[in-house]
C-alpha cells in the first residue's frame, strides 16, 4: 500500500478508534454495545469524515489489490463506470484471484517485480 502512496494513487489514513469513558446513566447507552474496533466501523467513520472532501472513496482489504481494467488510472476508470448510470452511489468490482512470485526475505522484495509477476489463476 506504501508504494500505492509513493506513486501518488492513494492516501493512507489511519483509523483512530472511538474509546468511550465508562458513563454511568438510568438510560440505554447504545455506545456501550458497539464494536468499534472493527472493519465496518473504520469504513463508516471514514464515510462520514470524507463523503464530501473525496471524489472517491474506496473500501478495500490490505490484501487485496485492485487494478483498474479497462482504463490507464483509478480516476479514469471510476469516472468511466458513473457514465454508465450516473444515478449509482457504489462500484462493486468482482474479485479475481492472481499468483505471484514472492521474495524469499523482505529485503529481495521489490513491488515492481512482484506485479509484473502476476499471472490471472485458472479457477
Amino acid at each position: 500500500m506504501r508504494e500505492y502512496e509513493r506513486r501518488g494513487y492513494i492516501t493512507i489514513d489511519f483509523w483512530l478508534r472511538m474509546k468511550f469513558a465508562k458513563s454511568e446513566t438510568p438510560f440505554f447507552e447504545p455506545n456501550g454495545h458497539v464494536e468499534w474496533r472493527n472493519q465496518a466501523g473504520a469504513q463508516i467513520d471514514c464515510l462520514l469524515q470524507y463523503k464530501e472532501a473525496a471524489e472517491y472513496i474506496a473500501f478495500f482489504d490490505m490484501d487485496d489489490i485492485l487494478f483498474p481494467k479497462n482504463y490507464p488510472t483509478y480516476l479514469e476508470e471510476f469516472r468511466a463506470e458513473w457514465l454508465v448510470d450516473p444515478t449509482s452511489n457504489s462500484i462493486y468490482y468482482g474479485r479475481r484471484e492472481h499468483e505471484f512470485m514472492k521474495a524469499e526475505t523482505l529485503a529481495e522484495f521489490n513491488f515492481v517485480d512482484l506485479v509484473s509477476s502476476l499471472r490471472s489463476s485458472q479457477l
